[in-house]
């Protein structure tokens, strides 16, 4: 009942014979009365859950593999961080360095040994065999890909794709550093092989920073751990920035760049992950078969940050976690998977 600019509202302690009826019953009206014309069902969210295996896929040139998703609905940027294979050296990308080798055929010669390899504590970046989650959207800083290209007297030759036992030109084994052709190269032709190489200081690391105008929020992690995993050496975790520094008159001086925005986060036993861990999934079982499956059963810690990580790119803040000395753990698998959100900065 409106009075006088203000609303009142009366609430009836029994309702009479024909309000029941007009609620319940009342034949005339809307589906036999409101009561049963009433649908219960949920009301529909104007925003709906994005399908993110629909949506588009973008990788971050130079840093850990990113897949942003881009839902319409909203004005984020879903964020899948996803990192090396800490127990794999042929996953360590980052920090690796470009070279070139060249032979000169002689007909007989069907292996050739490249320059790194385990012999010399270094190994082939391999981005094409499963070992990381979307490795194919993993560029060098200047875009192009780490996947290794492989001529004879100039034309490109196709390595066999993973997993198949036919086709192709040749293999690699990444980890020895030695190139194999399914046919050996005739006699006076030249091969050339380009490939990153992860050396003996190269350790495992994510790198990762959000592009131009853009600011991630961070907000929770996990790590995944095979059963017979080897923890050889202390993990680190800590947001690099470049920050500008000022005069007392507010002129700007020079920028001290790769500074650590925080003391370092050390993890220095497996204890120290259950000690900081949110809790942990059922164990996955071995599964998947003998050569695209897992053969140990798998441990999967969560993370939620208390309060969410954010990395703006006007500071070219990145997330950076790394081996204390460089070496790589043991065993099958040590992964780590970050997720946030991107958003204009």
């Amino acid at each position: 009942m409106l009075t006088g600019g203000s609303i009142d509202i009366w609430f009836k302690d029994a309702l009479s014979a024909g309000d029941k009826t007009i609620l319940d019953g009342d034949a005339t009206g809307p589906a036999g009365g409101l009561i049963a014309a009433h649908d219960n069902s949920p009301t529909p969210n104007e925003i709906q859950d994005v399908n993110i295996a629909n949506e588009p896929k973008v990788g971050i040139a130079g840093s850990t593999n990113v897949v942003l998703t881009k839902p319409s609905q909203n004005k984020f940027g879903r964020i899948y961080l996803f990192s090396c294979d800490f127990t794999k050296k042929e996953t360590f990308y980052v920090n690796s360095s470009g070279t070139l080798d060249s032979f000169q055929a002689d007909g007989i010669q069907q292996t050739f040994d490249l320059t790194y390899g385990s012999g010399n504590g270094s190994a082939i970046i391999d981005l094409s065999h499963g070992k990381i989650s979307e490795e194919e959207l993993v560029t060098t800083s200047s875009g192009t890909s780490y996947i290794p290209i492989v001529k004879i007297n100039g034309a490109v030759q196709n390595e066999r794709e993973a997993f198949e036992t036919t086709g192709g030109h040749y293999t690699i084994d990444y980890i020895a550093g030695k190139l194999n052709f399914i046919a050996i190269p005739p006699s006076g032709n030249t091969v050339t092989i380009e490939y990153h190489v992860s050396g003996p200081t190269h350790g495992p690391c994510i790198l990762a920073g959000p592009p131009a105008g853009k600011k991630w929020i961070l907000n929770a992690a996990e790590m995944q751990f095979s059963k017979d995993i080897d923890m050889t050496d202390s993990l680190l975790q800590n947001v690099i920035v470049d920050v500008p520094i000022f005069d007392g008159s507010g002129n700007y001086l020079f920028t001290a760049y790769d500074q650590k925005a925080a003391q370092d986060a050390v993890y220095k036993t497996i204890g120290s992950f259950l000690d900081y861990t949110y809790g942990s999934y059922p164990v996955v079982p071995a599964l998947g078969g003998s050569i695209r499956g897992t053969t140990q059963d798998t441990i999967i810690l969560r993370w939620e940050y208390l309060s969410s990580m954010e990395l703006p790119s006007s500071l070219n803040a990145r997330m950076k976690v790394w081996t204390k000395h460089n070496r790589a753990f043991k065993g099958e698998r040590a992964t780590v998977t970050v997720y946030g959100v991107e958003t204009d900065e």
